[in-house]
């Protein structure tokens, strides 16, 4: 990535999304098939990342520090430290929260691809900003199980895999953390978030999951692992699943808000 980065842009993009050492191989592969921006659709040059332009990196804009802890929603600069709007009043049953970056321009168009264009390649460099993110949180130290949010078997089948568990799998190998993937189910097929409101997503999603391994999580602090948090139910209602099953606190981490 060139070295006129977006002021705003997260330190670690550069580390975790590096350029592809080229070969003769990946050359003339890259001739045959010429390498595209995931979120713009121009051409990928050697200086470009592996996935993103450099321009549309640039376009990538981090939540930083300033996120409520509660919820993660991105927070003005005069907003008291433990209040948040988005939150305020709701039993969100996690305690505490993170996510990389704003669901928004780029990061939006490559999550997308990631989720309904079975581009399952992404999980490594989407999963290791997430880790990096986490890393940084006061809660970091205190981890110690990794659970994803399930799809339903339908959607699941549709979609060929469930992102958040594969984001959850690259998480945990590089927190080196346990991983409980089939530790909580989903038990109803449930209508698209994405089609509903904020009231009818938390209707929507009610008693929707189930511990099924409970010894996986009990007495302990869970990490739970999506690819993007909106209004925050579908976590709220896994981290409901999770405190009734026996876990001690769970924590809600996603690439993007």
């Amino acid at each position: 990535m060139p070295e006129t980065t977006h002021p705003q842009s997260h330190p670690d993009i550069r580390s975790v999304c590096t350029t592809r050492r080229r070969g003769v191989a990946s050359t003339l592969l890259d001739f045959v098939y010429p390498r595209r921006c995931m979120a713009c659709g121009a051409d990928l040059y050697d200086r470009d990342t592996e996935h993103l332009c450099a321009a549309c990196w640039a376009g990538v804009e981090p939540l930083g520090e300033r996120k409520c802890p509660r919820c993660a929603a991105a927070q003005g600069p005069y907003a008291e430290q433990d209040e948040c709007l988005a939150c305020k009043g709701w039993s969100l049953h996690f305690r505490g929260a993170t996510a990389f970056g704003h669901y928004e321009g780029p990061m939006r168009e490559l999550i997308r691809r990631f989720k309904y264009h079975r581009c399952s390649f992404l999980t490594g460099p989407l999963g290791q900003l997430l880790s990096r993110q986490i890393e940084r949180e006061a809660f970091a130290d205190e981890l110690e199980v990794v659970v994803p949010v399930p799809l339903h078997w339908r959607r699941r089948l549709e979609r060929g895999f469930n992102q958040s568990e594969l984001l959850a799998r690259e998480v945990a190998r590089e927190l080196h953390l346990p991983l409980a993937a089939r530790a909580m189910v989903r038990t109803r097929f449930t209508p698209p978030q994405a089609q509903l409101d904020s009231a009818a997503r938390r209707r929507n999603l009610t008693d929707a999951f189930r511990v099924r391994q409970p010894e996986r999580i009990r007495g302990k602090t869970v990490l739970l692992i999506d690819d993007v948090m909106t209004t925050c139910s579908t976590q709220a209602e896994c981290a409901k699943t999770l405190r009734a099953a026996g876990a001690r606190r769970v924590v809600a981490a996603a690439v993007a808000r």
